[in-house]
């Protein structure tokens, strides 16, 4: 599958990949931070903003788009990579299968566990599954749905990045339906992990007041050379609400 991206900056390639709902410009604060020092490739996984859309939405089936996507580039050396979220198991599946493919590692905000599926998740599921989104003719009509549903404007902005305006109309960027779909694969990971080990240091990154690491013992079984840190003041979406210190604790262990 042929992913769309962006690029920012010079140097050292570095790749950033999304989490569920999200698309390449959400990153792009952050992106615009280290474009300095490196040469930020930020593509769009499958089933999300630009790229094509496919039925299966696995992590095996991402990670291989993101393998196909480095080879492409025909990088002169192996890039640093970093995950948040859904694209940071799709960094684990790709380190797990791949281990050379790739120099450095950071995942943001994740761990190699099963998750249920969050209240916020669930909002936006039903939120894209109920409202007929082509009825809509306004941005502002839109906008007032929106704030309605999800009274976070993080979690209004994130719903925007879904939906695109053709002439007539507002659709969605992606399927719902194959998200529902693969919902149970997303929240959990492959059982070929059990198997698998990485053993060059990888650095995970959890926001304070989030809750999706907890399990530091699952985080060292597959990654026995791990490092954790925390941004304080950040819940899940942490390179929306602190993009500077992100991107400092992102340089200085890339460096």
């Amino acid at each position: 599958m042929q992913l769309f991206y962006r690029e920012k900056g010079k140097g050292y390639p570095l790749i950033i990949l999304h989490g569920l709902w999200g698309a390449s410009e959400n990153w792009l604060p952050v992106a615009n931070l280290l474009a300095e020092h490196f040469h930020v490739f930020l593509p769009d996984l499958r089933n999300h903003g630009r790229s094509p859309r496919h039925p299966e939405h696995t992590y095996q089936a991402m990670s291989e788009d993101v393998r196909e996507f480095i080879t492409g580039l025909k990088l002169a050396v192996p890039p640093h990579i970093i995950g948040h979220s859904m694209g940071g198991k799709t960094v684990m599946e790709l380190l797990l299968t791949y281990p050379s493919f790739v120099r450095k590692a950071i995942l943001v905000d994740i761990a190699p566990v099963a998750y249920p599926l969050s209240a916020e998740h669930k909002r936006i599921l039903h939120y894209m599954k109920s409202i007929p989104i082509n009825e809509f003719k306004e941005r502002k009509d839109l906008l007032i749905s929106l704030r309605q549903q999800f009274p976070e404007e993080k979690f209004v902005q994130l719903v925007l990045k879904n939906i695109s305006k053709t002439d007539k109309y507002f659709e969605w960027k992606t399927d719902p339906d194959f998200i529902q779909k693969n919902m149970e694969n997303l929240c959990s990971y492959p059982a070929t992990w059990e198997e698998a080990t990485y053993r060059d240091p990888v650095l995970f990154i959890k926001g304070e007041n989030s809750s999706y690491i907890q399990n530091i013992t699952s985080i060292l079984k597959y990654f026995p050379a791990a490092r954790i840190t925390t941004v304080a003041g950040s819940s899940h979406w942490i390179h929306a609400e602190q993009p500077e210190a992100l991107a400092e604790i992102i340089s200085a262990f890339l460096a």
